[in-house]
Order: C-alpha cells, then sequence, then structure tokens
C-alpha cells in the first residue's frame, strides 16, 4: 500500500474572539482520529493559513502534533510564494514532528515551470521529512506540470501531490504514470475523489472530509475493494453537500458546516466573512437532504 493511502482532513483553524481555540481544534482532532482518517492537515488553506502569524503557524502544528501522538499522520501546510519562507515554515514543522510537509506552488508571481521545480527541490532539500506537492492553478495562477511532477518525483523525499487542478486528463496521466509506485496521487478537487480513485490514486486531502470522513473514506474504499458501483451510489448521494460546500470561496461555508457537525464555534478572520444567510439555509438543506439518504441507504455507511 501506498504510504500516504487514504483520505486526508484540512483542519479548520477554530476562534473564538479572534484568538485560536484551542479546545475546540483539539476536539475536531479527535473525532476525526475516531472515524478513521489517514491523516490530518493543519494550517492549510481550509485553515485559513494566510491569517495566521507565523508564531501562530507554527503553533497550530505543534499542537497537533502532540494531540495525534502518532496515531495518524500529521501533514503540515508549509507552502509560501518565497522559497526562503517555505523552507523555514518546513523546517519549523519537521522540527514540531510533523510526517511530511504539503508545499502549495508559489503563487502570485507565476514562476516558470524550471523556477517551480527549483522552489520544490530546496524545499525538499532543507528537511528530512517527507514532502507532498500541491497543485492547484486556480489560487496560485501557475499549473505544475506532468513533466515537472515526474521529474521531482525522482527526489527521494518527494513522495506525492495533492493535485487539485480540476482536470481530469492531467490527473489521470498522473495516475497512469505513478500506477502501483510509492508515489501519492491524492485529489484536492472534491468532486474527482471516485474518478481518482477508479484510475488507481490513492486517496485525496479534501475540504469535504471535515464534515462527511467517513462517507468519502468509503467512496475510496469501495473501489479499493472491487465495489465501484457502491462506491458510484455514495458518491451520488454525496454530490449536492458537496457542491454546497463551495458556494462560497473555501473555507467560508466548510467552517461553517462543520460548526454544526461538531458543534464548535464559526468565527472567521477578515478579509474573509460569513456565509451568507442565503447560502447557510442551502448548505444545511444540503446536509438534511444527504443525512436523511445516508440514514436511509442500505450501504453500510
Amino acid at each position: 500500500m501506498n504510504t500516504y493511502e487514504g483520505i486526508y482532513v484540512p483542519l479548520v483553524t477554530p476562534f473564538k474572539n479572534g484568538d485560536i481555540d484551542w479546545e475546540s481544534l483539539g476536539q475536531s482532532i479527535e473525532y476525526y482520529i475516531s472515524v478513521g482518517v489517514a491523516g490530518i492537515v493543519p494550517c492549510g488553506s481550509t485553515g485559513e493559513c494566510c491569517t495566521l502569524s507565523h508564531d501562530e503557524h507554527n503553533k497550530v502544528i505543534q499542537f497537533s502534533v502532540e494531540q495525534v501522538a502518532g496515531r495518524i499522520k500529521v501533514v503540515a501546510g508549509t507552502g509560501s510564494n518565497s522559497t526562503y519562507e517555505a523552507i523555514k515554515l518546513s523546517q519549523a514543522a519537521e522540527q514540531a514532528g510533523a510526517d511530511a510537509v504539503l508545499v502549495v506552488s508559489p503563487y502570485y508571481n507565476r514562476p516558470s515551470q524550471e523556477g517551480i521545480y527549483q522552489y520544490f527541490a530546496d524545499v525538499a532539500a532543507s528537511v528530512n521529512i517527507d514532502v507532498i506537492l500541491y497543485n492547484i492553478p486556480a489560487r496560485t495562477g501557475s499549473n505544475i506540470s506532468v513533466d515537472t511532477v515526474v521529474r521531482l518525483s525522482e527526489i527521494a523525499n518527494i513522495k506525492g501531490i495533492k493535485e487539485g487542478s480540476g482536470d481530469i486528463q492531467q490527473m489521470t496521466d498522473l495516475a497512469h504514470h505513478f500506477y502501483d509506485q510509492d508515489f501519492a496521487i491524492l485529489t484536492g478537487e472534491d468532486t474527482l475523489l471516485y474518478q481518482l480513485s477508479t484510475l488507481g490514486g490513492n486517496g485525496g486531502i479534501m475540504a469535504a472530509a471535515c464534515v462527511y470522513p467517513e462517507q468519502l473514506i468509503k467512496v475510496h474504499q469501495l473501489v479499493r475493494d472491487g465495489k465501484s458501483l457502491q462506491a458510484s451510489e455514495l458518491d451520488r448521494l454525496l454530490r449536492p453537500v458537496i457542491k454546497a460546500l463551495f458556494l462560497e470561496a473555501n473555507p467560508v461555508v466548510v467552517k461553517y458546516a462543520v460548526s454544526l457537525k461538531l458543534d464548535i464555534p464559526y468565527e472567521l478572520r477578515k478579509p474573509l466573512l460569513p456565509v451568507t444567510e442565503s447560502n447557510r439555509q442551502r448548505v444545511e438543506a444540503a446536509m438534511r437532504t444527504v443525512d436523511s439518504a445516508l440514514s436511509n441507504s442500505v450501504m453500510p455507511v
């Protein structure tokens, strides 16, 4: 089995009165461990990493590692549009005891493919833990090409990619190239878990897993067990709520849904604003519909 097989939860960072709510963060981590996720990802975009100070960023990772205590993997978000900053954040994550770092492609400054390669190579050389690449062109402004991923896979501690381009052809090319290799292809596009799993991909790091982790684990496992029709049916049931979770920029709606699911405070840091009332109603309705469908399903989910 691939080292990073499974479903990973990109944690929301709970706030209370502007500060990190450590109690709620610990509560959420315990919940995700209890339902069987492969790992957690603190300080990703779902965790509002861009609104955290460096001190807060490092403390969230340290807290997560200590809370997990070796029970599942901790893959810390440490990317930046500055190679120097990404190195410093990655080294701090290693010192905290993270199993790996998730490093987003440099955003805003739109480097060439060679610039992207050197950025990841420099980060990987700076740490002795695993590195997972993160491709999300809609947010970064540049795509990590398949050829660049293949080059980077030759670096010993680069162990996979969170592929969030939404480009099914690129995802297919990656899954085919790395089939049966210890280089994880993880979807970052929540609606493509089923498709990637059928291609031999290894799972996902998905915001929707913050809300429906058990069901997304089941989709992937059913495919792995040769039960693709059942996996497809469960995927179909989940799609309405997955779409509702992205009615606004992530993590605005996801964080609201998590607050309902785990009974923790709902607070964002500006410039993100709370979900609109109309979208609150839409996501609540979607969750009720999906929860009802799941409870009436004969499938063991």
